[in-house]
Order: structure tokens, then C-alpha cells, then sequence
């Protein structure tokens, strides 16, 4: 099992999410607790629901090409299609309460290409609005899919028990894993964001290591579809 592990959380893809943008501590290996929150922190986090959970590779791979022409629609654009509208809210180890809540709106349909859909993101608060406008693809792989940001840069996601869509990947010194479950009308996805440095490991000898990663803040979202999927 432990050898499973340790592989599992050395495979990653490089990402560039935007919370690579942000200053100060919420991007020290070191983190923060829940009464080390200052102001500028404080200021910090009201930035947090712009954290990008569809972000890979700077440089488009040569297969899209091929995924917008040959790839086979796959079984998740039937799950997501549709208008989806709720609440995201931002939590940090430690604290019983979200340090923020701020509305989020999902509108994922059909594109002119039958293997893409669109996969938009609206963030809203009293503040803001932030429209995300990706695409999602289906590849010749079941199963695997691939978000493009239309910017060069792309998340490869998968398909697990049908339902559950999850993606993994890190930027500088963050990690971020995205899982995303459709059950009917109801959309549940959470964004994780831990270090990328070890916060403790285990050395069981022979070369064996087994290192551990100390969560930042997680982004926990719940949606209901809006009207009938079309």
C-alpha cells in the first residue's frame, strides 16, 4: 500500500492555476492556521474563488488537433449538460466556518464539434464576477477528457464509476486536485490546494520514502441544475 501511495502522489502534471498569481503566505510551504490570519491573509483569501481548476500544459499537445476532429463524444457530456447554479465556500484546516462563500454557475453545452462541449465557470459576490469560458474534449481514450482554457493551456481529467470526474496537477510550490461528481440534478465538486514541499516524511530505508503534504485550503462547491438539460 505504500508503495502505491508514494507513486500515486509523485504523478502529477504541471499547471498553471491562477492561484500561482498570488502573493504572501497562502503560497509559503509553511501555510497558515486559522489564528495566523492577518489582514493582508484576510485579503488574500477574498481571492481565492478565482482559484483555476482547469489548468496543464503551457504548450498544446499535437493531439488536440485530433481531438476536435476524430475523438468519440463520451458519456460525461450527458452528466454535465445543462445550467448549473449554487455555492462555493472556502475552507482553511482548522476553522469550523468558511472564511468565504461566493455563488458559482456551471453551463456546460454542445458545441458545433459533437467531442466538445462548453465547460464555462461563472464565479459571482457582491464584489465581482469572473466568467471562465472553457471548452471540455472527449479522446479516444474512454474515459479521459481534456479542458482547454483556449490559452494554451490543458488538464487532462477522468472519468471514474461513471460519475466522478477528477484531475490532478501542480504549479511552483501548489498542488491542486479537482474531483467533480454528477448525481442527477446535483453537482458537487472540491478543489484541494496543498504544498508541493513535504510537511512530513517517513523514512523506511533501502531508499524508501514516503513523504506527506500539508493541505492549504480546500474550495467546496454544491450545485443544482437550472431547467431541463435540452
Amino acid at each position: 500500500m505504500l508503495h502505491v501511495r508514494a507513486r500515486f502522489m509523485s504523478t502529477v502534471a504541471a499547471a498553471v492555476p491562477l492561484i500561482a498569481m498570488l502573493p504572501g503566505c497562502l503560497m509559503d510551504d509553511a501555510g497558515l492556521t486559522a489564528g495566523e490570519l492577518g489582514t493582508a491573509e484576510q485579503a488574500l483569501i477574498a481571492e481565492l474563488p478565482l482559484i483555476s481548476p482547469a489548468a496543464a500544459a503551457a504548450t498544446a499537445p499535437p493531439e488536440m488537433h485530433a481531438l476536435r476532429h476524430d475523438s468519440p463524444s463520451g458519456d460525461l457530456f450527458a452528466l454535465a449538460r445543462g445550467r448549473w447554479v449554487g455555492q462555493c465556500d472556502i475552507l482553511l484546516p482548522g476553522q469550523e466556518e468558511p472564511v468565504q462563500s461566493v455563488e458559482m454557475e456551471r453551463i456546460t453545452e454542445p458545441t458545433e464539434n459533437p467531442n466538445e462541449y462548453t465547460w464555462t465557470i461563472i464565479y459571482r459576490s457582491p464584489d465581482f464576477e469572473q466568467v471562465r469560458p472553457y471548452t471540455i474534449l472527449a479522446t479516444e481514450t474512454p474515459g479521459r477528457y481534456i479542458v482547454d482554457e483556449h490559452n494554451g493551456i490543458l488538464l487532462p481529467s477522468y472519468l471514474l464509476d461513471g460519475n466522478i470526474l477528477v484531475s490532478e496537477f501542480q504549479v511552483q510550490n501548489v498542488r491542486l486536485f479537482t474531483r467533480e461528481v454528477f448525481r442527477g440534478n446535483k453537482y458537487d465538486v472540491e478543489f484541494t490546494v496543498s504544498s508541493v514541499t513535504p510537511e512530513l516524511s517517513s523514512d523506511l530505508g533501502d531508499g524508501f520514502v514516503v513523504d506527506s503534504f500539508r493541505v492549504l485550503n480546500t474550495q467546496k462547491c454544491s450545485l443544482r441544475r437550472q431547467g431541463p438539460r435540452h
